[in-house]
C-alpha cells in the first residue's frame, strides 16, 4: 500500500507503429512486468549503450486533467472519505479534539507508480485523477479516457490486458482502491458488457470481509491474466489484527464471475492450518500479495508474493510459523490448488 512518483508518462523515444494482431506482438509490453513471467526487460533493441545517451523526449502526457488553478482532483475527497480520512481541508486537531488550525492544503498533483502497457498500436495507463486512458504510443495523442465513478482509484500501479477470445473483444482490467473489479472495452474504453453489473464486479464480498469494515479492503496493483482468468491479489489494513482475508481469486475475464479463491491464512483441514496457534487463525488479516503475481504459462504455475498477517510489527498473539505469511506461494493457475 505504498505510492509516490511523477504525475506524468513521458515518450523517451518514438517507435515504429506496431503490428495490429489480435495477441500481443512480440515487442508489445502488454502486463506490468513485460510478460507474464514478469522479466521486467524488453526484447527491443532501439535503445542500446551506444545511443542511450542521445535520448530526448518525444512527447508528455500531462494525466491530470486541465483544471482551474488551487482546484484539487475530483476524486481526492471521496478517496479520502473511503479510506476513513478527514477531508484536506479538514482542520487539525489538538489531542483533546480542538481545531489548532487549517490543515495543509492538497498538492495540485498526486502520485502515480503506473507502469504503462503498450499493445498492438496502443498505450493504456491508469492515472491518479480517476481516469484510465488509451494513448498512441508515438505521438501522446489521448485516444480515449474513461472516468472511474465511485470513491476508489484505479489502481496506480496500472491495468491490465486481456486479448478477448472468439466471442468477447479484448479488455483492459483493473481492480480499484474501494475494492471493484473493472472491465473497460479496449478499443473503445466503454465499460465492458456482460462483465458483472455494467463491466463492475464487487470484490468486498462477506466471505472475503470476515465480518470486517469494507473501506478495509481494495487493490493497489493490477492483476494478471492466465487464459481467461483474472487473478487478483488485494490491499488490506496493516494495523488492525482482524478483518478483511487477503485470499488470492480468479475470476472469469467473460463475465466476471469467481472461479477460484486460495486461502492465504488456511481453514480448518487445509495445509498450514496447524502452523498458527489454536483460535490465532480465524479472522486475520494481512497475508496478501498487494503487489505483483506472475506466472509460469507453460505449466500453468501462478506464483503468489505474501506479505506478513496483521498485525505485521508484533506477533504476539499468533505464535507459530503463520503460513502462508511471508512467504512465496506456487498454485495451480486454473484451480488455485496448492503446489
Amino acid at each position: 500500500m505504498r505510492w509516490g512518483g511523477a504525475g506524468i508518462t513521458t515518450a523517451l523515444l518514438s517507435g515504429a507503429a506496431l503490428a495490429q494482431a489480435p495477441m500481443p506482438a512480440p515487442g508489445d509490453w502488454a502486463t506490468y512486468g513485460h510478460d507474464n513471467g514478469a522479466p521486467r526487460h524488453s526484447p527491443l533493441k532501439v535503445i542500446s549503450p551506444a545511443n542511450a545517451g542521445a535520448l530526448a523526449p518525444a512527447w508528455v502526457y500531462y494525466m491530470r486533467p486541465a483544471a482551474p488553478a488551487n482546484t484539487a482532483d475530483a476524486n481526492a475527497d471521496a478517496q479520502r472519505r473511503a479510506e476513513g480520512l478527514p477531508p484536506a481541508n479538514a482542520p487539525d486537531m489538538t489531542a483533546g479534539g480542538a481545531p489548532v488550525g487549517p490543515r495543509a492544503r492538497r498538492s495540485r498533483f498526486a502520485g502515480s507508480e503506473v507502469t504503462p502497457l503498450v499493445v498492438n498500436g496502443r498505450m493504456f495507463v491508469s492515472t491518479p485523477y480517476g481516469r484510465v486512458v488509451a494513448l498512441n504510443p508515438d505521438t501522446g495523442a489521448e485516444l480515449w479516457a474513461t472516468a472511474i465513478p465511485g470513491p476508489g482509484q484505479p489502481s496506480l500501479r496500472g491495468v491490465e490486458y486481456w486479448p478477448g477470445d472468439t466471442q468477447t473483444p479484448p479488455r483492459i482490467v483493473f481492480g480499484t482502491r474501494d475494492g471493484r473489479l473493472i472491465a473497460l472495452d479496449a478499443a473503445t474504453g466503454a465499460f465492458a458488457d456482460g462483465f458483472g453489473a455494467h463491466g463492475v464486479v464487487e470484490m468486498k464480498t462477506p466471505e472475503i470481509l470476515n465480518g470486517g469494515e469494507a473501506r478495509f479492503y481494495g487493490m493497489t496493483s493490477p492483476p494478471i491474466v492466465y487464459g481467461n482468468l483474472i487473478i487478483t491479489g488485494s490491499a488490506v489494513q496493516e494495523f488492525l489484527a482482524k478483518g478483511a482475508a487477503g485470499d488470492v481469486r480468479a475470476w472469469d475475464a467473460r463475465d466476471g464471475h469467481l472461479v477460484w479463491t486460495f486461502h492465504s491464512v488456511p481453514r480448518k483441514g487445509e495445509k498450514g492450518y496447524d502452523t498458527w496457534a489454536p483460535g490465532s487463525a480465524e479472522g486475520r488479516s494481512g497475508v496478501n500479495t498487494w503487489g505483483f503475481l506472475s506466472l509460469d504459462e507453460k505449466r500453468g504455475i501462478v506464483y503468489m508474493p505474501f506479505g506478513a498477517p496483521t498485525f505485521d510489527r508484533y506477533g504476539g498473539d499468533r505464535a507459530g510459523d503463520n503460513l502462508f505469511g511471508t512467504s512465496l506461494v506456487a498454485a495451480d493457475a486454473r484451480t488455485g490448488q496448492y503446489l
